[in-house]
């Protein structure tokens, strides 16, 4: 990402407002788009044209929610493999192969996808939904569409084509919005769901289409053998990012089945209270994501390569020199991310209700700044300590959830809190302990 992070940068250039509202908007795209065009989808639906869902808006939205979570859960680890693989060949220079190599993702993401999506679709009973047959269609479409999105999005902004990203986008929502009310009108929430799930796809057809057209792609299958290879040789990588995506939705899956009730009869269970809540606490992790993709990232990566390039051709006194002052960077950077995301969240606290929101934003901060830790370790190749990390963003999540769904002690929402912190702090005392040692560790590789 520190690639598109300076394209931004050179975006603000200038200083102009339409340029900062570009990069703005850009920015969040990029960092939450299938995500977003949910958002905004569903608040311009539930706000103008509810009645298309009256036959059960609850179930719409939880089934987006669910489509969402085991997405992210599911195939977390791949997108960490598959990122390391083509940014291998961006690297080298061929292009054909990334290409190529985006067209083997696509093709198997859609097959698992529809080996896993359509017998949880086929399970589902809802006596609410008159269509029933159309909302488990639509099920199906969805996930492989926000699939498809996440493989096709680690992708599409090598093009550096912010318009066309945005167009696409939009384009998506107006037809997810349209194809919902048209559907919905004949066909309850199951025509609803479809042609929401459908607009969701069109964007996902929209970018595969630009990829294609940027890049004519080698033959894909010849991408297998290298890309397994890859999935063995970064195991650590791979469940790294498992499990910090399980870690991210563990605790809202214990309070769905440990005190969520089920959807007008359906295995889908929320908690409403928890899930508002987690809502408005990540507000804040958007413009953080926006503010670490611009500037956290983009200095980390420029003093990184410095230092590499001293390694190669500097004396001892120098790579010394410029290792510690990529130290103080590094801490530099951190510190006013940090700042930035405390403005947040102090203005959050003081405007949302609520003991559980004002918990979950507190989270969010040490999530954010474990999140930007564990993304530098992957930059160094410390993948042990990243795994680690994870796995103890995953394990206090769950232990600690699963105590306050039970017991409600401590209070829901404190467990993401303490997995978030206890995380941060290991994987940035790995972080800088290897920062320290950086010149030893690589020689050593070598």
């Amino acid at each position: 990402m520190a690639g598109i992070g300076f394209e931004l940068q050179r975006a603000l250039r200038g200083g102009s407002l339409a340029k900062v509202l570009t990069v703005a908007i850009t920015g969040i795209v990029i960092v939450a788009g299938p995500w977003l065009i949910s958002i905004v989808g569903i608040s311009i639906l539930t706000g103008t044209a509810s009645f298309v869902l009256r036959e059960g808006q609850s179930l719409f939205i939880g089934a987006i929610v669910y489509g969402y979570a085991f997405s992210i859960l599911l195939f977390g680890g791949l997108h960490y493999i598959f990122t390391r693989y083509v940014s291998d060949l961006i690297y080298k220079g061929q292009f054909h192969r990334t290409t190529a190599a985006l067209v083997l993702m696509s093709i198997v993401t859609l097959a698992l996808s529809l080996a896993i999506g359509t017998p949880f679709a086929l399970a589902l009973r809802s006596p609410a939904v008159s269509h029933l047959g159309l909302f488990r269609l639509a099920m199906v479409v969805f996930f492989v569409a926000i699939n498809l999105l996440w493989i096709e999005m680690l992708l599409v902004t090598i093009l550096k084509g912010f318009l066309a990203i945005i167009g696409g986008y939009l384009a998506g929502m107006l037809a997810s919005v349209g194809a919902t009310i048209y559907l919905g009108r004949s066909f309850g929430v199951g025509g609803a769901f479809l042609g929401f799930s459908l607009g969701q796809l069109l964007v996902a057809l929209i970018l595969f289409v630009v990829m294609m057209r940027w890049n004519h792609p080698t033959p894909a299958l010849r991408e297998l053998r290298p890309l397994l290879a890859y999935a063995r040789r970064y195991r650590a990588l791979m469940l790294s990012g498992w499990l910090y995506s399980a870690g991210l939705w563990i605790d809202k899956i214990v309070f769905w089945f440990g005190r969520g009730e089920p959807l007008h009869g359906s295995f889908i269970h929320l908690y409403d209270s928890y899930d508002q809540a987690a809502y408005l606490a990540n507000l804040s992790v958007i413009p953080v994501l926006v503010f670490f993709t611009v500037f956290t990232e983009t200095t980390f990566f420029a003093g990184l390569r410095r230092l590499l390039l001293k390694l190669r051709t500097g004396t001892y006194s120098r790579i010394a020199e410029e290792k510690y002052a990529f130290l103080r960077i590094t801490r530099k950077i951190v510190l006013r991310q940090s700042f930035f995301h405390a403005l947040l969240v102090v203005v959050l606290l003081a405007a949302i209700p609520g003991t559980l929101a004002k918990i979950l934003v507190i989270g969010v901060l040490f999530h954010m700044a474990f999140l930007t830790f564990f993304t530098f370790l992957f930059y160094i190749e410390s993948y042990g300590i990243a795994l680690r990390g994870s796995l103890v963003f995953f394990g206090v999540n769950f232990l600690v959830s699963v105590a306050s769904a039970r017991f409600n002690v401590p209070p829901p929402g404190l467990g993401y809190l303490l997995a978030g912190l206890a995380a941060c702090l290991y994987a940035g005392a790995g972080l800088f302990r290897n920062l320290g040692e950086l010149d030893r560790i690589i020689f050593r590789r070598n």
